[in-house]
């Protein structure tokens, strides 16, 4: 209750913590909304207008834009609120990503706005083929009892903040007892099935961690699937993994990946063909019926960074990048309007 509004410094510091505590104190020393008296018996209308314009005001935290119905993206989820962490209240299954906000425009070619458009419409899409979407940052992974030897081994690492940052959803992931995790840039491309069962409650390969976008190397980190412990496994080895090559200049999450992959001769996790890279999708020049078939089977498109820049549509990777959220949005509702005039006939 500063009166300063909503900036992006007030954004940036509620989206890392879980409520606001509206005390006799805060009401007293703070400045209250315009028609509303102080005191404690304002606390009631006072909290309902300062969370109604940090709703409307900080966007990375809500999908208020979406049509159908009102969905929160939340920076956190307190694992004690959930049964089960594939089974919340409501009967959808959660579809986790990863964020923080990180000032390297230089390296992803993101602003912040970029960053929100983007997560609008990847929770808006994920959303809409029945999943509830929510972001985790660094302030989740803090909950783990060994962050804080987890942060140290990654804070001595040399490489850039944003490589290190993405080690740190693997621990969040294990905080909130495993499930799904996507990128951002990951869009679904229907209700996500596979063999045995159609409840996405359920995780494939009996909860191996698997990782769904395939690639040569060991797989790409797109959309990946576990169970809690299975999620803390390949958070502590990928850390261990990172500081055996702290003498590189470049060394991420998913180099540390696929390298636990190749010295274990692809025992180490589960590798799937069920994402399709995006530059594939973007080069064709129309969605036909033979496309549709093929595409039938799969859980979903990743429109990365290498994607757009290789999609021929851009001048460079970066232009591509701030252009994902529109991009991605645009060719999943027009194959979604092509494959399901193909499915009618």
């Amino acid at each position: 209750l500063h009166g300063k509004g909503y900036d992006d410094e007030t954004c940036d510091r509620a989206s890392r913590k879980r409520a606001i505590h509206f005390s006799h104190f805060s009401v007293d020393k703070g400045v209250t909304p315009p028609g509303i008296g102080g005191g404690a018996d304002a606390r009631a209308p006072i909290a309902k207008e300062w969370l109604t314009g940090w709703r409307q005001n900080c966007k990375i935290l809500s999908a208020e834009q979406l049509d159908e119905e009102d969905v929160d993206l939340m920076h956190g989820v307190e694992p004690l609120t959930l049964r089960h962490p594939m089974d919340p209240p409501g009967g959808r299954p959660i579809i986790f990503t990863f964020y923080d906000p990180i000032d390297e425009q230089d390296h992803t070619g993101m602003t912040r706005e970029d960053d929100k458009k983007l997560l609008d419409s990847w929770a808006q899409t994920w959303y809409e083929v029945g999943w509830d979407p929510r972001v985790l940052s660094t302030e989740v992974a803090r909950q783990h009892p060994d962050f804080q030897a987890f942060d140290q081994t990654m804070q001595g690492l040399p490489f850039r903040r944003f490589d290190r940052a993405c080690f740190y959803r693997w621990l969040a992931m294990s905080v909130v007892n495993g499930g799904w995790l996507s990128d951002y840039d990951t869009f679904p491309l229907g209700k996500v099935k596979w063999e045995g069962t159609g409840d996405p409650r359920f995780l494939p390969n009996n909860g191996q961690l698997t990782v769904h976008e395939k690639s040569k190397s060991g797989g790409v980190p797109s959309l990946v699937s576990g169970t809690g412990e299975e999620w803390f496994r390949l958070a502590t080895a990928q850390a261990e993994n990172a500081r055996s090559h702290s003498s590189q200049a470049h060394w991420s999450d998913m180099k540390a990946m696929q390298d636990l992959y190749q010295q274990s001769k692809g025992q180490f996790y589960v590798m799937a063909e069920n994402v399709v890279m995006g530059d594939a999708m973007l080069r064709t020049k129309s969605i036909d019926r033979d496309l549709c078939n093929w595409l039938q089977p799969k859980y979903a498109v990743h429109f990365s960074h290498y994607s757009m820049h290789h999609s021929g549509r851009f001048k460079d990777g970066f232009e591509g990048a701030r252009n994902r959220a529109r991009v991605g949005r645009e060719w999943i509702l027009e194959y979604r309007q092509s494959c399901s005039i193909y499915a009618a006939q």
